[in-house]
């Protein structure tokens, strides 16, 4: 942030959060993901990017054919290999901005789809079902298209993608859709960074119609309340910049955060119910209450990312007349877009948690989803693959520490051990001695009270540092924009 503002950095500041120089910095923190693939699914992005040229250009004479070039690859059957990955490419994308292949595409309808099922025993079938006609309801209109995909690395695997046109505009948005099947099908834990946590407006208790209803937080929610009525473990863990990037108390950032605040609360509020009902339940049946002690923070938990810098060691004589400059700390700017899914599945990509992302025809995005066919959760273990291991690595880079009970996150161990990690990094960043902090990790600045509502960590109700509230302003820009 300062050590090298005058070294390696010269030439690169960047700070949007403050009103800040580059004499006085800091410089903003940036915590980021990106992934490389190899194999037949650079075919599918080569065919999103030639969709993407022939929309906005229609140069198709420009574009080399990479098969007459000699450049093209055949999948391989690898089944035999324990340590092959399978790769799906999911988007979200209209033909405003790409030109979408719809000539071999054979319209549906929607109430004949039989609804999925989510494990081997169908379990969850019967609630699938119902979330299904809610997504149906709240997310397609008009006509369908379907086009199906049978790959050659797992037995049986055919994937459906389906097109749908909203006032003539054909629409793909399988990120959403992607994100839904792998949430229902998680058995364990959730592990995600992303940039915005925004959605499923229908069950906040303020602003119920606003245009931000995409279904990801209302999946994360009615799994976590399924796992607690089967009295089984799950945690979500869900990383976020403690502010949107800019100015926290502009009418933007304001705006974003109210939502967020909304979003949150309305998944403590439904946790908090299904610990509840299930508490009463085991009373009435004389068994013995084994969640006496259990909370909604050890199923749910929302971070942030914090950094503070001693002048030890360092070349700046930044004078302490700017704020920042005497506190010395300053958040991390948490830019990633990834969702780690039992240890199995890890999607990367470049969608947020927002209704922007997760439309279909207000961005262009892609996610990768990626994992190992011989390394999969079961029903009483994680996948103990390569996903495993990043995710452990994510783990250690933002605590500081590599400890085993991170092997088993969906444990009340693991959820604690990272809660106390995280309150302990939150203490060293507010308190008045400056210090470097060895963990990053630090709990978003909300605090969860009876019945799930959410309250600001600060006794202000501010940002530390800033005059900007932590749960936002009541709205005042077009949700359309903000969300």
């Amino acid at each position: 942030m300062f050590r090298s503002l005058k070294g390696v950095h010269s030439e690169d500041f960047h700070n949007a959060c403050f009103k800040v120089t580059e004499e006085s910095g800091p410089r903003q923190p940036w915590h980021d993901i990106h992934s490389q693939v190899h194999g037949p699914v650079v075919l599918d992005l080569l065919q999103n990017f030639e969709e993407r040229w022939l929309g906005q250009g229609g140069l198709a004479k420009e574009l080399t054919d990479i098969r007459k070039a000699g450049l093209s690859a055949t999948a391989k059957d690898l089944q035999g290999s324990p340590e092959c990955w399978s790769t799906q490419l999911f988007r979200s994308i209209d033909n405003r901005t790409a030109k979408l292949h719809t000539k071999e595409m054979k319209p549906i309808h929607f109430d004949k789809i039989e609804g999925v099922k989510f494990d081997n025993e169908g379990k969850q079938q019967k609630a699938g079902k119902k979330r299904e006609r809610l997504m149906q309801k709240l997310l397609h209109t008009g006509k369908e298209y379907q086009r199906s995909f049978a790959g050659n690395n797992m037995e049986g695997f055919v994937f459906t993608r389906n097109l749908h046109s909203k006032r003539d505009i054909h629409i793909d948005n399988s990120v959403q859709r992607g994100l839904i099947h792998h949430i229902r099908n998680a058995q364990h834990c959730l592990y995600i960074e992303t940039q915005y946590f925004l959605g499923s407006a229908f069950l906040w208790e303020e602003h119920q119609t606003q245009r931000c209803c995409n279904l990801i937080p209302a999946e994360i929610t009615w799994k976590i309340c399924e796992k607690i009525e089967a009295g089984e473990r799950f945690v979500a863990y869900i990383v976020v910049p403690m502010w949107p990037e800019g100015l926290p108390d502009a009418m933007s950032v304001q705006d974003i955060l109210f939502y967020q605040y909304q979003t949150m609360q309305s998944m403590y509020i439904r946790i908090d119910a299904a610990l509840k009902r299930r508490k009463e339940l085991l009373t009435k049946a004389g068994q013995k209450d084994e969640l006496s002690d259990v909370k909604p923070s050890d199923y749910l938990n929302f971070y942030c990312l914090v950094n503070r810098e001693t002048n030890k060691g360092g070349e700046d004589d930044i004078s302490i007349k700017y704020p920042l400059n005497r506190t010395r700390r300053h958040l991390v700017y948490c830019h990633s877009k990834m969702t780690i899914v039992d240890d199995s599945v890890a999607m990367i990509g470049t969608a947020n948690m927002n209704q922007r992302s997760l439309d279909g025809n207000r961005d262009s995005e892609l996610i990768l989803a990626s994992w190992q066919p011989s390394h999969l959760a079961s029903h009483d273990s994680v996948a103990k693959g390569e996903v495993h291991a990043f995710r452990l690595h994510c783990f250690a880079h933002l605590t500081g520490v590599m400890e085993d009970v991170f092997r088993d996150p969906s444990s009340l161990e693991c959820v604690r051990r990272v809660n106390d990690i995280a309150e302990k990094t939150w203490k060293l960043y507010c308190q008045d001695e400056v210090c470097d902090l060895k963990s990053h990790l630090a709990p978003y600045p909300i605090q969860v009270m009876e019945g799930g509502k959410v309250v600001a960590r600060t006794a202000n109700g501010k940002f530390p540092d800033t005059n900007a509230n932590i749960l936002g302003s009541k709205p005042t820009l077009p949700s359309y924009l903000t969300t």
